[in-house]
């Protein structure tokens, strides 16, 4: 946890240590992701959180849920996530229904009003573009990005200067909504 004598923090997926028998707790779709809901892999992941933070570092807890979530169940995994002692939480939906996209947009005034820590919430799918340079707009606490000239990227990362020109367009928004 130390680099050139410099305490640094982990991205830790929410499931570590779930197994292959891992499985959705209640309320969570079938075929849900990365959430891991064994009582020993949770006490595992909240033993190295803890090393973790006794060290001065900071985690990352991330979930790729492979499925839409609806606001509440998407608000529960991120308690669930602040629980376990996440610094950070990391949330990507998907979905292919581009209606969705307003569902997260939601989910991320929820999570924005909620959370004690930051957060970042998108979802990849038809329509998540725009999600993705919205999101701090609405309180997500980070997005990605590209720089101009980037080779190789993420498809549907912005660059920049097409965020910055965006959100030079948006109104101002309040601490909470």
């Amino acid at each position: 946890l130390e680099l050139l004598g410099t305490t640094v923090g982990i991205d830790m997926e929410f499931d570590t240590f779930a197994g292959d028998d891992a499985r959705p707790p209640d309320g969570f779709p079938p075929g849900t992701g990365e959430i891991g809901s064994s009582q020993p892999s949770r006490e595992r992941q909240q033993r190295i959180i803890q090393e973790v933070h006794a060290r001065g570092g900071e985690v990352i807890l991330s979930c790729h849920t492979g499925t839409p979530l609806t606001v509440q169940q998407t608000t529960k995994l991120a308690d669930a996530m602040t629980e376990r002692g996440a610094d950070v939480v990391k949330i990507i939906l998907s979905h292919t229904d581009p209606e969705y996209c307003a569902e997260v947009w939601k989910s991320t005034v929820a999570l924005r009003s909620r959370l004690p820590c930051p957060f970042v919430l998108l979802s990849i799918g038809p329509g998540s573009n725009l999600l993705r340079h919205v999101a701090c707009h609405l309180g997500s606490s980070y997005m990605f990005a590209r720089p101009a000239n980037a080779r190789h990227f993420y498809p549907g990362h912005a660059t920049l200067d097409q965020i910055r020109l965006l959100w030079d367009c948006l109104p101002p928004m309040e601490d909470k909504i």
